[in-house]
């Protein structure tokens, strides 16, 4: 597509009327990279979190931070003030800024107001937006079309600093559209890709009716020259988006009637092979990740350039140099064949799914699981169907709940869903109140299957997962073996 860089300039001006800029809890996944994104424009931007924040790019990038929310200085001197539905109506920042009639705006409508001066292209869905996210932007730069990006995880590269943002020199933005609090109602994108719609965020929807009837809205707001990009597999996604027969829609999937469709999958430990129909043409590809959910994140990536008249069979070749995405499946130890990874997965799909692509690629290993709940209120609402998600798991090890700003719910901790994961699974299953309970608990089987870790002996794939900080316990078992 033609670059034309008048939109970044238009883009500056406007930004340039909201500065300074104050990001409320700027650490989190949702705003680190679209402050930085804004900051990278030579706006002024500063931020605060409620933790210290050790990357380096907040000072590339002259972001002025403060640890916690109780220093009001940043925010004080703020001329618009940014937050997440992570931040509560009783925090400082939030109650002074209002007080002081600052500008308080939403991150997506701050990211809507970015958007107006791009093609959007937009990711939704329960799972696999990430990386979704990821593939697109990737094969766009790969294809030459300089996109611009805004995602919530890290793309990892091998020529240069993974990155969860760039400013591009053309006009396509990719950015995931979070379905959690209803916010992706704020966007009108150009290319609209739904990936699945599964039961979570019911302390926000309270059913699924109303859960589909915001994603129906979501395809509904695509731009009159856009394009729905839809999962065809996925009953609700078929139902959402057959609803609206006049937004045109291109289809992904292995059932018939999708238009780019998987006709062939194996996985080789850490390679996928993947063969496709488009076209009535045979298209085989190679791709660098764990699962078969991962070969229709890529399927739907391959569906965008289509959209955008890009060459199908050109982007499928560079879907080998992919690298991944942080927190996504993310090696953290590899040694005499035995492996420990990180996954993100925190709702029962992804969680089966993770599992189900590990026990493919590694079919004779013992896969050891740390899982940390996210959330009281999501822990509650699928307590039913976090108890099936680990029957590829060979032993799992549960953790307290990772609140993320919950309040804590009596009788409802990581011990009860243990015991629940060891019948429902039938996987032998141990509770672990701390981390680092849990670190020497995995540090000691790992061990113990290193020990008997010959040609006929067991060998181990050790993961952590969930969506809180359970990650330490991938590092610090990998630092310790």
């Amino acid at each position: 597509m033609d670059t034309d860089a008048s939109n970044i300039r238009n883009l500056k001006s406007a930004l340039k009327n909201l500065e300074p800029i104050h990001f409320i809890g700027i650490g989190g996944s949702g705003m680190s990279p679209l402050a930085m994104f804004v900051a990278s424009l030579g706006i002024e931007v500063t931020g605060s979190d409620k933790s210290q924040l050790d990357d380096d790019r907040f000072e590339n990038l002259r972001i002025d931070l403060l640890v916690g929310h109780d220093d009001l200085k940043l925010s004080g001197d703020a001329n618009t003030v940014i937050l997440s539905s992570a931040i509560k109506s009783d925090n400082p920042e939030l109650i002074q800024s209002v007080e002081k009639n600052k500008n308080v705006l939403h991150r997506s409508e701050l990211l809507s107001l970015i958007a107006k001066h791009f093609k959007l292209i937009t990711v939704a869905g329960t799972h696999g937006k990430s990386t979704t996210s990821a593939l697109i932007s990737f094969l766009l730069e790969r294809l030459r079309q300089s996109p611009s990006f805004i995602i919530g995880a890290e793309i990892l590269s091998k020529d240069s600093r993974p990155a969860a943002f760039q400013v591009g020199s053309g006009p396509l933005l990719v950015i995931e559209a979070d379905e959690s609090d209803g916010s992706f109602l704020n966007y009108t994108p150009f290319i609209s890709v739904v990936t699945n719609i599964d039961q979570d965020h019911m302390d926000y929807y309270k059913d699924m009716n109303s859960m589909e009837d915001a994603f129906a809205k979501h395809i509904s707001s695509i731009a009159e020259d856009g394009r729905s990009i839809v999962f065809w597999d996925h009953p609700r996604v078929r139902t959402v988006s057959q609803s609206n027969d006049v937004i045109p829609r291109l289809t992904y999937g292995s059932f018939i009637g999708s238009e780019i469709r998987l006709i062939g999958f194996s996985q080789l430990g850490f390679n996928a092979s993947v063969q496709t129909i488009f076209e009535h043409k045979l298209i085989n590809f190679s791709l660098p990740l764990i699962g078969k959910h991962n070969a229709f994140n890529a399927l739907a990536a391959l569906s965008v350039c289509h959209a955008l008249e890009l060459n199908v069979l050109t982007a499928s070749k560079e879907l080998a140099n992919f690298q991944g995405v942080s927190r996504r499946l993310f090696c953290h130890y590899a040694r005499n064949g035995n492996f420990i990874y990180d996954d993100y997965a925190h709702n029962p799909v992804k969680i089966s799914s993770c599992l189900e692509g590990l026990h493919q690629a590694f079919p004779d290993h013992q896969i050891l699981v740390v899982f940390q709940p996210h959330r009281y209120s999501r822990t509650e609402a699928l307590f039913d169907e976090f108890s099936k998600s680990f029957f590829n798991a060979d032993l799992v090890i549960v953790t307290s709940v990772y609140a993320a700003g919950e309040t804590p719910r009596v009788g409802l901790d990581g011990d009860e869903l243990a015991s629940s994961i060891s019948i429902e699974s039938n996987v032998p299953t141990i509770f672990c109140r701390s981390l680092n309970e849990a670190s020497l608990m995995l540090q000691s089987k790992c061990r113990l299957c290193a020990e008997h870790n010959t040609d006929q002996g067991a060998k181990f794939v050790a993961i952590t997962i969930g969506a809180g900080d359970v990650w330490t316990v991938a590092r610090d078992c990998s630092s310790s073996l």
